[in-house]
């Protein structure tokens, strides 16, 4: 199991918003999300606006971009990894 100590922005994130933005990654609405997590509507628009607010956007559709870019920038560090791993060896 390999450790990233390169934090970003998503570090900044409690679990429970965490969790909300991995819902709304995976296409769901705050209808869905509420109701998944076992939350209001009204808490699933609070944390949104946490969570914009700590990453600097302003729109579910940057906040989807934005998971998007760090789930990039995650696969090439693991390819970095994997490279030097292979070169070391």
């Amino acid at each position: 199991m390999c450790c990233y100590s390169r934090s970003t922005s998503i570090d900044l994130l409690s679990k429970r918003e965490a969790d909300v933005v991995q819902l709304v990654a995976e296409g769901l609405t705050n209808r869905a999300i509420s109701s998944e997590l076992g939350l209001t509507e009204h808490t699933i628009r609070n944390y949104l606006q946490h969570v914009y607010e700590k990453l600097g956007i302003s729109t579910r559709v940057e906040l989807v971009l934005y998971c998007l870019q760090e789930r990039q920038k995650l696969m090439s560090l693991r390819n970095e990894d994997a490279g030097a791993t292979v070169g070391a060896a």
